[in-house]
């Protein structure tokens, strides 16, 4: 598990990762990969899957008075309410390093250090035979079509997971550690080299 101490080394490191996406998190040693819908106080995973299922039913009906376009399928449905921040089975990640390296430096962790997360699976969950995100067996890549121009800007994807409730884990997943003494500097380049 490299430490980051540089946006040079940051480049570096994330170029021995081809094909992997990426997840920025602003404490690496108390973050746990757990979908927004798993983080309740709630153990039972079957009032946890009625709750989501109630809210993106009840998000279905309020938002579509305001969108330019109807979602064509759940995937799509569950990619917006996850953009507006209901609570949900998926993880947003990026193709793109440096976006995850952004949001791991911006805001505060209180001295902590953040950390990008890298994953690589090799496949995407095919949509058109899987269409109901809640029924599937594991955690996956996920890649529903762009449905909000912030998706599009940070080359957005995302993983399902069967059970919000569980952190995830992968034999290929791998953690990269931003130092918090250089987060600032490395957000600084960050930012000059166009992401902000």
């Amino acid at each position: 598990m490299p430490t980051i101490t540089s946006y040079p080394e940051l480049v570096a490191e994330t170029a021995k990762l081809p094909n992997f996406v990426f997840r920025g998190v602003k404490r690496s040693a108390t973050h746990k990969l757990i979908p927004s819908a798993g983080r309740g106080p709630t153990q039972d995973t079957r009032k946890v899957l009625r709750a989501e299922q109630h809210i993106l039913k009840d998000f279905k009906r309020r938002a579509l008075p305001f969108l330019p376009f109807q979602p064509k399928d759940d995937w799509e449905w569950l990619a917006l309410a996850q953009h507006h921040g209901l609570p949900t089975r998926l993880l947003d990640w990026t193709t793109n390093p440096l976006v995850a390296a952004y949001f791991a430096c911006s805001g505060s962790s209180e001295g902590e250090d953040s950390a990008v997360y890298a994953f690589r699976d090799g496949k995407s969950l095919d949509l058109n035979a899987n269409q109901n995100p809640f029924v599937v067996k594991s955690a996956t890549l996920v890649r529903p079509a762009t449905v909000t121009a912030r998706i599009a800007a940070q080359d957005g994807v995302f993983t399902v997971h069967p059970d919000p409730r569980v952190a995830f884990t992968h034999p290929k997943l791998q953690t990269l550690v931003i130092s918090s003494s250089t987060r600032h500097r490395i957000l600084r380049d960050i930012s000059r080299n166009g992401i902000n």
